[in-house]
C-alpha cells in the first residue's frame, strides 16, 4: 500500500442528484439500479425506468421483501430472525436511495446504480451492513476520530465454466488464466493483459479510487489497490469495483473470483488499511515517527477483540483454509512493523503510518468487517489497552500468540460467548450476525461433498 493516509487523496466525485436528473432528462440514462447492501456484501436490488425513478423512487423510496438481510448466500430465507420470517409474513423494508452513493457503470451504458439505505418505521434498519458500518463510523466520531481506509483486495480470475451446475451436481475445477508465479509481472498472457486494462479504464471512468493493479503469486490472482477515503466511501466503491470486475471478466468469456480460498495453495485476502485522524491530521505517530499512543490503543482493541469477532472478517467455511503457515495469510493474533507474517501490520513512512489488517479474505462482507475493526478500535481506546510486545520476525513460529480460529464452527462459537458483539453492535445486531453466521455452518453440515464420497470409495 503505497498511498498517502495521512491526508484525502483527490477521488473522483461520484454523481449528485442534479446530475443524475439531468441525464436523466436528455436521455443519457434510462435505467436506475437501485440496490441494497444484503448481508453477504452483494448488490441487491431492482432496475427501474429511468423517467419513473426520477419521478417517484427518487423522493419516496421503494420497497423489497425483508429477507434480503437474513437469507444465506443461496438466498435461502432464514426463518425466526425477528427480521424476516414466516412469522412476520416476510415484510417489506423500505429502501431509501442514497443520493450521495450514485454511479454511472461503463460496463452498464445507459444506467446509474444508486445505493439503498434500508428503513423501518422510518428509522435505519440496524441490521443493515451499511448502516452497521455507518454506526460504528458515529462511535469513532464521538471519542473525536475519523477512520481512512484504503483497500487492497485480491481476487481470481478464471476461465467462465460453460453452464452453471445444478444443485446435486458438482461445480467442474476452477480453471485461472495463467498457473505461474506472476507477481509483480510486467508482461503477462493477453487475456490477463487485456482485463487488467480494462478494468483499470473502467474504474477511472466510474470514479472509483483504483490506484494500480498487478498479478500476484497465485494461479490467475490479480490485486487491487484503492486510495484511503471515508469507511463508508471505501466499501462502496469496493462493492461497486466487484460488479465492474466480474462485468469486464464476463464480456471476456472469463470470471473474477473474489473467492479466500480456490486452491489450498493459494489465498485472497482483503486488507485493510486503516489511519485515524483528528481534525484533519493523522494522530498515528508522534513527532519522532514511533507509534502514537492513539495507535497503540487501536491495535491493541483490534487484537484483542478481533478474535471474538471473527466471523465477521472469515464469514464463510472456505475463509478458514486461507489461515495456513508460510502462506502470507497470518495464523496467531500479532502486530510487527513491517511484518506481513502478522494479523495487524504497522507499515506507512515516517509521516505515513497507518495499520493495515491483513486476516478478512475476498469473501468477506466489507461492510461487517470495517465495522468489526472500528468497532474494536473505540474499545481498544475506551480501555486505554496495550498491544503488548512487537513480533519481530517470523510470526509462524510465534508459539505464545493466539491462535486465529481454524473454522467457522469454532469462530462462531468464540461470537456467541463473548459479549463484546453485543456490546458493540447491540444485542439485536449481534444475534443477527451470529444467525448469518450459522446459516453458512449449516450449509454444510446438511450436505456430502465430493472429497467425503472420494476417501469413502478408498476406505
Amino acid at each position: 500500500m503505497t498511498a498517502d493516509m495521512t491526508t484525502a487523496p483527490t477521488i473522483g466525485h461520484r454523481w449528485n442528484a442534479d446530475k443524475l436528473r439531468a441525464a436523466i432528462a436528455d436521455g443519457t440514462i434510462h435505467t436506475v439500479t437501485l440496490a441494497l447492501v444484503d448481508s453477504h456484501g452483494r448488490l441487491a436490488g431492482k432496475h427501474h425506468a429511468a423517467g419513473h425513478f426520477a419521478t417517484r423512487i427518487m423522493e419516496h423510496g421503494e420497497h423489497a421483501c425483508s429477507y434480503l438481510l437474513a437469507s444465506d448466500i443461496d438466498l435461502t430465507p432464514g426463518d425466526g430472525s425477528g427480521l424476516s420470517g414466516w412469522e412476520s409474513g416476510y415484510a417489506d423494508m423500505l429502501l431509501l436511495p442514497d443520493l450521495e452513493a450514485i454511479y454511472q457503470l461503463p460496463t452498464q451504458p445507459g444506467e446509474a446504480l444508486v445505493f439503498a439505505n434500508a428503513v423501518d418505521d422510518a428509522a435505519p434498519l440496524a441490521v443493515s451492513p451499511r448502516r452497521i458500518l455507518a454506526e460504528q463510523v458515529e462511535r469513532l466520531a464521538g471519542r473525536g476520530y475519523n477512520a481512512m481506509i484504503g483497500v487492497e483486495a485480491e481476487y481470481t480470475l478464471i476461465h467462465a465454466p460453460d453452464a452453471e451446475p445444478g444443485p446435486a451436481q458438482p461445480w467442474p475445477s476452477l480453471a485461472p488464466v495463467g498457473r505461474m508465479n506472476a507477481d509483480y509481472a510486467t508482461r503477462h498472457p493477453r487475456p490477463v493483459a487485456e482485463h487488467l486494462r480494462a478494468v483499470l479504464s473502467a474504474a477511472q471512468q466510474a470514479c472509483l479510487p483504483l490506484e494500480a493493479m498487478k498479478t500476484e503469486s497465485g494461479p490467475g490472482q490479480i490485486e487491487a489497490t484503492f486510495a484511503p477515503t471515508g469507511p463508508v466511501r471505501a466499501a462502496d466503491d469496493y462493492t461497486v469495483f466487484k460488479a465492474l470486475s466480474r462485468a469486464v471478466a464476463g464480456e471476456q468469456g472469463l470470471d473474477a473470483l473474489f473467492m479466500a480460498a480456490p486452491d489450498i495453495d493459494s489465498g485472497n485476502g482483503l486488507h485493510l488499511h486503516v489511519s485515524l485522524h483528528c481534525d484533519g491530521a493523522s494522530v498515528m505517530s508522534t513527532q519522532a515517527g514511533d507509534l502514537s499512543q492513539t495507535a497503540k490503543q487501536a491495535t491493541a482493541g483490534m487484537l484483542g477483540g478481533l478474535p471474538h469477532l471473527l466471523p465477521l472478517l472469515a464469514p464463510t467455511v472456505n475463509a478458514y483454509r486461507r489461515f495456513r503457515p508460510y502462506s502470507f495469510a497470518p495464523t496467531t493474533w500479532c502486530w510487527g512493523y513491517d511484518n506481513r507474517t502478522c494479523a495487524v501490520r504497522v507499515t506507512g513512512g515516517e509521516h505515513n503510518v497507518h495499520v493495515e489488517i491483513r486476516v478478512a479474505g475476498a469473501d468477506a462482507n466489507i461492510y461487517l468487517a470495517l465495522a468489526a475493526i472500528l468497532g474494536t478500535i473505540v474499545e481498544g481506546i475506551d480501555t486505554d489497552a496495550s498491544p503488548g510486545k512487537e513480533t519481530i520476525g517470523n510470526a509462524y513460529a510465534a508459539h505464545d500468540a493466539v491462535p486465529i480460529a481454524t473454522s467457522l464452527t469454532e469462530a462462531l462459537a468464540d461470537f456467541r460467548r463473548s459479549d463484546l458483539a453485543a456490546r458493540i453492535f447491540g444485542s439485536v445486531v449481534a444475534d443477527h450476525l451470529a444467525r448469518t453466521a450459522d446459516q453458512e455452518a449449516a450449509a454444510f453440515r446438511e450436505q456430502v461433498t465430493a472429497s467425503e464420497i472420494h476417501r469413502a470409495m478408498r476406505a
